[in-house]
């Protein structure tokens, strides 16, 4: 006796096509009520009003360079070499590899 295929076949709650269109739905909805509220009137929806929620800093303060990136640049300047620049003249000179170098920098 020959089953029907689509009844030996379990569905869950929703077909594909279901859940693609119910997923279309919920992500489109926002959109068009927004768009009709918009569109509703001839000046469209506005705010009511707005809130200052700061102010701003008057004159604008420069930002100022992090106390690591002050001590990298110090470094640099008195030829100190980091990590990665280190770790490639050891594999220049034959005592690790490349692939060292790599795993522990760059991970």
């Amino acid at each position: 006796m020959k089953q029907n295929p689509s009844t030996s076949r379990q569905r869950g709650f929703l077909s594909s096509r279901q859940a693609l269109v119910l997923l279309g739905l919920l992500f489109m909805t926002p959109a068009f009520v927004a768009w009709v509220m918009h569109h509703s009137s001839e000046q469209g929806w506005r705010p009511e009003g707005t809130t200052n929620r700061g102010s701003l800093v008057h004159p604008a303060r420069p930002l100022t360079m992090p106390a690591e990136l002050k001590i990298a640049d110090q470094a640099a300047n008195e030829g100190v070499l980091d990590l990665r620049r280190a770790g490639l003249n050891k594999v220049k000179d034959g005592l690790t590899s490349l692939e060292e170098i790599n795993r522990v920098t760059i991970e």
